[in-house]
C-alpha cells in the first residue's frame, strides 16, 4: 500500500513540474484502476465489505469517468462523496458529488 500511495503522489503531484515526463489520462486512470482492483482484493481476503478510498478530485473525475462515462464527473466537490459498487467483479458507480451529509 505504502509504495502504491508513493507512486500514486509522484504521478499526481507533477513530475512534469520537475522536467520529468508526467503520466498521462490513460496511464493515471490505469494506475488508479489496478490500486482499487488490489485494495478490493486484500479487503475481500480479509472479510471486509466497505472500504473508504480517498483520492484527489481531478483523480476522482478521471476513474469515475472510465467506469462509467454516463455519470458525468465534472465538478468534484470537497468532502463530496462519490459511490462505487464492485460485485461480480464489475465496477458501478452508483452517486457522485454527493453533499447531502453536510448539514449548513
Amino acid at each position: 500500500m505504502k509504495k502504491w500511495l508513493f507512486g500514486f503522489v509522484l504521478g499526481v503531484v507533477g513530475l512534469g513540474l520537475m522536467g520529468w515526463p508526467a503520466e498521462s489520462s490513460k496511464e493515471v486512470v490505469d494506475r488508479l484502476v489496478a490500486g482499487a482492483d488490489e485494495i478490493i482484493k486484500e479487503a475481500q481476503k480479509n472479510g471486509n465489505t466497505n472500504i473508504l478510498v480517498v483520492f484527489h478530485g481531478n483523480s476522482i473525475i478521471k476513474l469515475l469517468y472510465a467506469l462509467d462515462p454516463t455519470s458525468n464527473p465534472t465538478m468534484i466537490e470537497n468532502a463530496s462523496i462519490s459511490k462505487v459498487v464492485y460485485k461480480d467483479g464489475k465496477y458501478t458507480v452508483a452517486s457522485v458529488n454527493d453533499t447531502s451529509y453536510i448539514k449548513e
